[in-house]
């Protein structure tokens, strides 16, 4: 067949590095036999390296309006031009298509999870890179991704398990600070100290992980380092509220009375200080000036 010796030989050259010549051989193939998909596929497959995705479309689309044939590969690459558009609904039933006609379609799982995650449908997410991963897809960003999701559900167990093997392949700042929450809430705090740290070195201007880095390093009665980084956190009382008090309460716990209590002052004579955060300041006010007494 003339049509498929000009496909097949379009891919070698592809192979070899020829692909622009790749492109004839393609071209004269689909115009051999109008309904052979495959040289078109691959013309879609070329435009999409190359990031031209109106071209790439317009070849998927004649591949996709031959319906004698099943091309789930030809879904899934329509759906990843759909996400790159962030028309996250059209990417959406690209995926789910691809799957119900390859059922075991590692890759059309995950990116559908990636759907799901940036539509904040978090264990939709979850539950398909589960089945990218049950599916033999268990590649770094599958698990990170994995990860990402059960520390956002709660499932924190399980979230380190799939962090720890993707960072093991390479960084993500993501991943790190995803993994550090995870060992935070199971109260491993030593643990949350290194990989917050780790993320904190990357992002330094983050104050988000100088906050939580903090409360990890105060967790593990690490005060003096965990001061100057709810210094950092606190420029931005409204988003970080108890910065202030928790550097009381380091200051307290190093012996430094005398600055902690100054510091639960300025906090309760703030007028645009929350009531519940001043209940706390009062709290803890109380706590110090008792533990003054004992000593």
């Amino acid at each position: 067949n003339k049509s498929r010796a000009y496909n097949n030989y379009g891919v070698a050259l592809a192979v070899t590095g020829a692909t622009e010549e790749s492109l004839e051989h393609y071209k004269k193939s689909a115009e051999l036999d109008q309904f052979y998909a495959e040289p078109l596929i691959n013309l879609g497959s070329h435009y999409q390296i190359k990031k031209d995705y109106k071209t790439a479309l317009h070849y998927y689309g004649k591949a996709l309006n031959l319906k004698h044939e099943p091309h789930p590969e030809c879904y899934n690459n329509v759906g990843l031009i759909q996400y790159h558009y962030k028309n996250y609904d059209k990417a959406e039933s690209c995926f789910k298509t691809a799957i119900i006609l390859k059922g075991h379609y590692g890759k059309a799982y995950y990116n559908l999870a990636k759907v799901y995650f940036e539509k904040g449908e978090k264990q939709k997410a979850f539950e398909n890179t589960a089945m990218a991963i049950k599916c033999g897809f268990a590649k770094p960003h599958v698990n990170l991704l994995h990860g990402k999701c059960a520390v956002a559900l709660g499932k924190h167990r399980e979230g380190i398990r799939s962090l720890e093997k993707a960072l093991g392949a390479g960084y993500d700042f993501g991943g790190m600070f995803s993994l550090a929450v995870a060992y935070y809430n199971e109260r491993d705090y030593k643990k949350a100290c290194i990989h917050f740290e780790r993320a904190y070195k990357q992002q330094p201007d983050s104050l988000s992980c100088a906050y939580n880095y903090a409360q990890a390093l105060m967790n593990d009665a690490r005060y003096a380092e965990a001061i100057p980084l709810f210094e950092q956190a606190a420029v931005q009382s409204d988003k970080f509220p108890f910065s202030q008090l928790h550097i009381s309460k380091c200051l307290s716990k190093n012996g430094n009375l005398g600055a902690a209590l100054g510091r639960i002052e300025k906090v309760m004579k703030e007028p645009r200080m929350l009531a519940h955060i001043k209940s706390d300041a009062k709290l803890l006010r109380d706590e110090i000036l008792i533990e003054t007494r004992m000593v």
